[in-house]
């Protein structure tokens, strides 16, 4: 063993990964690091498992897989899971994301919008429906980009997120496969979540072309939800939403059922326009249906390169504007052509 946790360079790393825990979790949780088994010919990979030694009650602190390592963690005790971010994750079969309080965090410089380097990927031929499910409560996903290159015709969705109060901040999500794209059903992040915080996340792919009149996000009531009700109270801070179309029908976020307030603040809807692709422009970024009768949706300075922001349900989808308070200059509806 050439590290360890009490001298030298090994104390001086297990201090930096208790600082980079507690910045993003100051609780008493454990700490858990996770590097992918292709980088074990990798210095760092060494290491990191001198280091990271099992605690003195033999409970295991170093993983190769996100899934051992959360199985590893205890529910409600805010532990914290640290995903070094130079080769993919791989996950052979969907995380039913069930434990609570549980923070996982990609280890690189925070901050990128898209490409980060943690990445968390399906295996191709799994039948992954998504790479996770969460379905428990205040969850944390941070600095991770989430793809779905899985060519099966069940793996139809990157993440679902119908878990309690879970914050996705600085997250991307992509498929990174067209096999499914010319497919209806399929969508990057399904939500059904109550109290969720999206915080400039990236939902999408402009570089592979969709076929299909699909959706990009859906809000809709999800089997096994933490709290088996329709999406409610969540927030979409500085988020973008991207696609490479060849349907003008696509819908970057479509409303299937939501209850109370759902909020999305500062959104770009963005369509890459491809000539040698048939890539066109959308009719609308955003859809809903007529009988979301317990809630609404509030767009605030909203941007997109759609016909329309929104054409339907237009006493149900509001916009504002911030610049002047209130509704904005298209009445209580929104269908509004950029200028």
């Amino acid at each position: 063993m050439n590290y360890n946790q009490n001298t030298g360079y090994g104390r001086a790393l297990l201090d930096r990964l208790n600082n980079v825990a507690a910045s993003v979790c100051p609780t008493f949780g454990r700490i858990m690091v996770v590097m992918s088994p292709d980088d074990s010919d990798d210095p760092n990979f060494q290491i990191l498992s001198d280091v990271c030694k099992a605690d003195p009650d033999g409970n295991v602190r170093f993983f190769t897989t996100l899934l051992d390592a959360y199985n590893a963690c205890t529910t409600n005790n805010n532990d914290v899971i640290l995903m070094d971010a130079h080769s993919s994750h791989d996950i052979a079969s969907m995380i039913t994301w069930s434990k609570s309080r549980i923070h996982v965090v990609g280890m690189e410089s925070s901050g990128r919008y898209t490409e980060q380097g943690t990445r968390i990927q399906g295996t191709v031929g799994a039948a992954t429906a998504a790479l996770i499910k969460v379905t428990g409560t205040r969850n944390t996903f941070r600095n991770i980009k989430f793809i779905q290159n899985d060519t099966n015709a069940a793996a139809i969705n990157v993440v679902i997120s119908s878990g309690s109060s879970t914050l996705w901040q600085d997250c991307s999500f992509t498929f990174s496969v067209t096999d499914n794209l010319d497919e209806a059903t399929a969508c990057e992040v399904l939500i059904a979540e109550a109290g969720g915080t999206f915080k400039r996340c990236v939902f999408g792919n402009d570089c592979i072309l969709s076929s299909a009149a699909r959706y990009v996000t859906e809000l809709k009531t999800v089997s096994g939800s933490a709290t088996g009700d329709s999406p409610k109270h969540n927030t979409f801070i500085d988020c973008l939403w991207t696609i490479q179309s060849s349907s003008a029908d696509a819908i970057f976020f479509k409303v299937t059922a939501a209850k109370f307030r759902n909020t999305l603040i500062n959104p770009v809807f963005h369509a890459a326009i491809v000539a040698t692709n048939s890539a066109i422009t959308l009719t609308k970024a955003i859809a809903s249906i007529a009988t979301m009768t317990d809630g609404c949706i509030l767009v605030v300075n909203p941007a997109c390169n759609t016909t329309d922001l929104c054409t339907t349900s237009t006493n149900l989808v509001t916009v504002g504007d911030d610049m002047n308070g209130g509704a904005g200059t298209a009445t209580v509806g929104v269908g509004i052509t950029p200028a």
